[in-house]
């Protein structure tokens, strides 16, 4: 026999299509943490190594993703 208790959930899409690590950095408080997540799923990175006229070094991207798992509240997942 399964019991199937009611599961709610509450999702923020914060996401902006086209940010690089440095721009979540500056708005990760603001859009993210400001609102008392219980788990964070960031996917981010691609923008960093794909577009040859923004690329950054691979140590600043690093750096950026590293700050990006330290402010985080409970990072569940990074997508690179």
């Amino acid at each position: 026999k399964l019991i199937h208790a009611k599961i709610i959930i509450e999702l923020i899409n914060a996401g902006i299509r086209g940010n690089f690590t440095k721009e979540l950095l500056d708005r990760i408080n603001k859009d993210g943490i400001s609102q008392s997540p219980e788990l964070v799923n960031i996917m981010i990175g691609t923008n960093d190594k794909v577009n040859s006229g923004k690329m950054i070094s691979y140590d600043t991207y690093k750096n950026n993703l590293t700050k990006l798992i330290i402010i985080g509240h409970k990072l569940f997942y990074v997508a690179t």
